[in-house]
Parts: C-alpha cells; sequence; structure tokens
C-alpha cells in the first residue's frame, strides 16, 4: 500500500509539471539601435569607437567584408578588458561615454556591416549579417603607416634604411602602466638569471611582484612599442611587403638584428625603440581618454608625447632596499674564483682586477672582462674542466675538440707580465715613426687570466695588457724568444691541462644565486689543496678552482712564492 500511494503522488506530480506554462523569453533586437563607427587614431586601424545605445556590447560587432589586411571577411573584436585611463559609465560591460571600445588590427576603414547575435547566451545563437552599414574612412596598419610615411625612394634597400631611421625615430621601448600593489613572492629571494640573449649579459631579479597593475589605453593603442625582438620584426614584415621576394633570416648571434637579402644582396637591420616606460601612480594619469564628442580621434605623435611623459614621471622606488642583492656583493663573494648556481644553470664569476677599485654598472655585469670592469664571468671558455657557452652557463657533455675556438679561463695562473715604457721614435732608414721601448720588465704573480684564441695561429695566447707588444719587442732584439712559449698555448696543451675533465660533473662547489635561497648562501664543501703535473702543466686544486702553472714559465725566485701555495705535488 505505500509503495502505491507513493507511485500516485509521484503521478499527480508529474502531471502537475506538465501542465506549467513556458514563459516566453523576448529577443533581443540590435537592429533597433543607432551605430556609428570612428577610428581612434586618426588614419590607422589600431582601434575603434563604435558610439551606439545598444545597453548589450555582446549582441553586435561589425566586419569589413573586403580590407586588403584580411583573407575574407574581417571581424572587428570587443575589447574586453579595462584601462586605467578611461573612466567607463559601465564598469560591468566597460561601456565609455556613448559606446564600446573594439580593436579593428585587418580593417582598412570603407563600409563596414553590422553583424548582430541577438541571443549570445544561448546555445543555438549565431551571429547574423544585417544590411545596416557604416562608412568608415580608409585607414592602414602600423606596417603601411611606415611605408607610406617613410619609403619615398626608388632603391629597395634605401627604402629599408628609411622605414629603419623612421621607427628609431617615433618608437619606444615599452609603454607605461599604472602601480600595482607590491609583495613579495614567498619562499624566493633576490638571484641572477643567465641572459637568454647570445648578446646580453646577466641579470639580477627581485623577489617582488605586483598584483592589480592596471594598463593604460595610451600604451595600449600606440603601435610602435617595440623591443629588441619587436623592431626588426617590425622592419622585416615591411621589407616583405615592399619587396616579397626578399629574404628574412633572424641574425646568428645578435637577437636584435634580421638579414635582409634582395638580389643577392644582405643587409643587417634592427635595433629597439627608445625610452622605456615604468609603473605610475594613479595620480600621475596625465590624460583621460573621452569618447562620444568631437575629440574622439587621437594623433600618433600626441600619443607618443603623452608615453614620454609618462616615462620621465619621477616615481620613489618602492622595493625594499634591505637584503637586495647587488653586483658588488656578487664581486666580493663568488669573484674569488666560484661556480655560481643562477637562474639558467651554473655559471663562473672571478675578479678582473686585484685592487680595491669596484666598477660595475646597473644593468649587467659591470663591463666584464671584455671591457675591464671589475666583475669578470665565463663566456664560451674552458674552466675549471668545464665548458660554459655563449649562454654563460655550464654546458654538460661539450668536448675540446668540439670547442677549440673557445677561449680558457685559469684561475690564478702564473704567467709572465710585461711592463715597459713606450714612446715614438723616428726613423730616419725607413722614413717613418715606429714604437721605442725601454725600463722593459717581466714580472710573474698569481692572477686569473684568459687565454684568447688565435684562429690565425691556432694558439691560445694570454690577455694581460701588454701582452699584444711581445712580438715586437722580441723582434727588436730587446728580450729573449722563449718568454713566447709562456704566454701562448698549443692544443697539445689544452689536452695536457684536461680542460674538458670534469665536462659530465656538475660544480662541486660554489654560492647559490638561483633565488631558492639567500644569495651566496654556498652549496658543497670547499676542498683544500691538492696538485697534479700533466706534461708540462702543473694544476693546483684548491679552493674556488683550479690554478695552472706552465712549467716551462717557471723561474727559480719563484719557486719559494709557489710553495707556499702547494700543499700536496704529485708526479
Amino acid at each position: 500500500m505505500k509503495i502505491r500511494r507513493i507511485l500516485s503522488i509521484l503521478t499527480v506530480a508529474s502531471i502537475m509539471l506538465a501542465v506549467v506554462p513556458a514563459v516566453k523569453v523576448e529577443a533581443f533586437d540590435a537592429t533597433s539601435y543607432s551605430y556609428e563607427v570612428i577610428p581612434v587614431l586618426e588614419g590607422m586601424n589600431r582601434y575603434y569607437f563604435i558610439k551606439t545605445n545598444n545597453p548589450k556590447p555582446e549582441t553586435f560587432t561589425f566586419i569589413d567584408k573586403d580590407t586588403k589586411y584580411y583573407d575574407g571577411q574581417y571581424q572587428l573584436s570587443r575589447c574586453t578588458y579595462s584601462f586605467a585611463d578611461i573612466i567607463y559609465e559601465d564598469a560591468d560591460t566597460l561601456r565609455v561615454d556613448g559606446g564600446y571600445i573594439f580593436e579593428g588590427y585587418d580593417s582598412d576603414g570603407g563600409t563596414l556591416t553590422l553583424t548582430i547575435n541577438n541571443n549570445p547566451n544561448s546555445y543555438y545563437s549565431s551571429w547574423v549579417e544585417t544590411d545596416i552599414t557604416c562608412e568608415v574612412p580608409a585607414a592602414v596598419d602600423y606596417i603601411d603607416y611606415l611605408i607610406n610615411t617613410y619609403a619615398v625612394k626608388d632603391d629597395f634597400f634605401e627604402n629599408v634604411t628609411c622605414i629603419q631611421a623612421g621607427l628609431i625615430e617615433i618608437s619606444r621601448y615599452s609603454g607605461s602602466a599604472v602601480r600595482g600593489t607590491l609583495s613579495k613572492i614567498p619562499n624566493l629571494y633576490w638571484g641572477v638569471t643567465a641572459r637568454t640573449h647570445l648578446d646580453q649579459l646577466f641579470y639580477i631579479f627581485s623577489p617582488y611582484t605586483r598584483t592589480d597593475t592596471k594598463r593604460l589605453f595610451a600604451s595600449y593603442v600606440y603601435p610602435y612599442c617595440c623591443d629588441s625582438w619587436g623592431f626588426p620584426s617590425i622592419v622585416a614584415t615591411a621589407a616583405k611587403r615592399i619587396e616579397p621576394t626578399a629574404e628574412v633570416a633572424w641574425d646568428g648571434y645578435n637577437h636584435y638584428l634580421v638579414n635582409i637579402t634582395y638580389n643577392g644582396t644582405t643587409k643587417s637591420y634592427g635595433g629597439q625603440g627608445s625610452g622605456e616606460g615604468q609603473d605610475i601612480s594613479p595620480d600621475k594619469i596625465k590624460k583621460y581618454f573621452h569618447f562620444g564628442g568631437v575629440n574622439d580621434t587621437v594623433k600618433l605623435a600626441d600619443v607618443r608625447q603623452l608615453l614620454v611623459d609618462y616615462a620621465n614621471v619621477e616615481m620613489e622606488d618602492d622595493i625594499p632596499s634591505e637584503g637586495k642583492l647587488t653586483w658588488k656583493q656578487i664581486n666580493d663573494t663568488a669573484g674569488n674564483g666560484s661556480w655560481a648556481k643562477v637562474l639558467g644553470g651554473y655559471s663562473y664569476f672571478y675578479k678582473n682586477n686585484s685592487n680595491d677599485y669596484y666598477y660595475a654598472n646597473d644593468w649587467g655585469v659591470g663591463y666584464s672582462i671584455y671591457w675591464s670592469g671589475s666583475l669578470g664571468y665565463a663566456s664560451n671558455s674552458w674552466v675549471d674542466g668545464r665548458y660554459v657557452n655563449y649562454n654563460e652557463v655550464y654546458e654538460p657533455g661539450a668536448k675540446l675538440e668540439d670547442h677549440t675556438d673557445a677561449n680558457v679561463i685559469l684561475y690564478n695562473a702564473t704567467v709572465p707580465e710585461l711592463t715597459f715604457d713606450r714612446s715614438y721614435k723616428f726613423n730616419s732608414d725607413t722614413g717613418r715613426y715606429e714604437y721605442s721601448y725601454c725600463n722593459i720588465k717581466v714580472t710573474y704573480g698569481l692572477k686569473t687570466v684568459k687565454l684568447n684564441y688565435d684562429d690565425t695561429n691556432g694558439y691560445w695566447t694570454t690577455s694581460l695588457g701588454n701582452d699584444q707588444y711581445w712580438d715586437d719587442i722580441i723582434e727588436k732584439g730587446l728580450l729573449d724568444s722563449s718568454y713566447l712559449d709562456c704566454v701562448r698555448y698549443t692544443l697539445e696543451d689544452l689536452k695536457a691541462m684536461g680542460v674538458d675533465r670534469n665536462t659530465d660533473i656538475e660544480p662541486e662547489c660554489g654560492y647559490i644565486y638561483d633565488q631558492t635561497v639567500e644569495p651566496g648562501t654556498t652549496f658543497g664543501t670547499f676542498s683544500g689543496t691538492t696538485s697534479e703535473v700533466r706534461g708540462d702543466i702543473l694544476l693546483i686544486n684548491k679552493k674556488g678552482g683550479t690554478q695552472s702553472i706552465k712549467l716551462s714559465s717557471v723561474k727559480p725566485e719563484m719557486i719559494e712564492a709557489m710553495s707556499d701555495d702547494i700543499d700536496t705535488l704529485s708526479h
């Protein structure tokens, strides 16, 4: 009986549900509203302001049925994120003064057709083309603007050169934004990252980040904010549009260059915009964009000047300085000649001079070994039995025969160092001025030195300040030629040194700068001193690295000084 009663109740309920009338939903008619399409940037297709009284922006858009920038009909896309320098009527729908902002990167203006979607949230919704059109001024994209403005020559390469020059004049490296809330990422520390491009240096990274950073419309509407990737890309695209048969290839070493080939001739182009933007506070906004009036369209030059103004705003650095990592700290710690665990792998740092003066600029490792800065680093170099590649990180498995053109860094090597006084002297026999040398001295000391590869002669030579004058002084009979054997290393010497002996062994000890722990924390154990002889090379393994001494360069007066550095000598 209970089962029958329950079934009866369910049956009655089902009947009651069946007779409930459906609620009729009125379809939204987007064609009943007025529309006007206005370019935001004068003469260009980057953004459009669509002036309309339609309260539902998701129900309409416009299509360009015949544009040279798109294969087929192009549909304008509604901008769905907000900007700090636009005051919105409705923050939810992003309605501005009387309409909405749309992106139109591939439109060329002319006749645009209204396309509607009256039921955008329905499963069966679809876009339907109407017979309503708007006439829009002709517009070009940012590439054609450069071509029309600067490519006024008859020669292809002259036009590309003019485009590059024009882009240099008007481009910015980056735009600006409104500063968000600063916070420290938990369990993250200051650190160093190896470069991602072959022609860049290291960077110091902070553990701080910003949330709720606001976009500036000024930075988005301006089409020429281009970094060292974007700049050459723009030039290359313009070149291909001028001459489709031209060939474009990225430069193998300089990431900011492209090589353009046409009719058998190749030339390099590239660079980057000038002037980097910054995060500003809301009170530093200089212009709010307004729409729906007579000043809806802005000029390119005015927006660029606005970005220049933002970049020049004086903003106090709010990143805490306490615990901040500096290159001076790295120089004083790892600079003694040590491996460093950085973001990207293991790098090798060492001091590039022996005095107390220190110099490094803010964006890299000083001027490094290449430009006489205080802190040196390994790059395309063998050091401590391992190969450090062009990205400045240890490359496991590298072999000497695969990198015979690489330099060699010797930690505290004992090599002769040449000093002298030099002057010009007129040679009456030749009728020319020639160098004259006096007070010539050769001294020995322990120092970190780089052996540069000489691809002409096939040997490696030391890179001390006056090394380039050895040949001249010896040729003039002012010094014994045996010294050359002390400053030049052959491939056999390198093999005897075992420059790739640790190629598959990660560095056993060093300092950590990969943001996982406090910067400068050590890893592994710094061992005591041991040594061994390999052919004519004495290797002294000591704290921080391996000291290499070419035995043919050892003079009697050096033995006593060396004995203090050698704990164990094995043959």
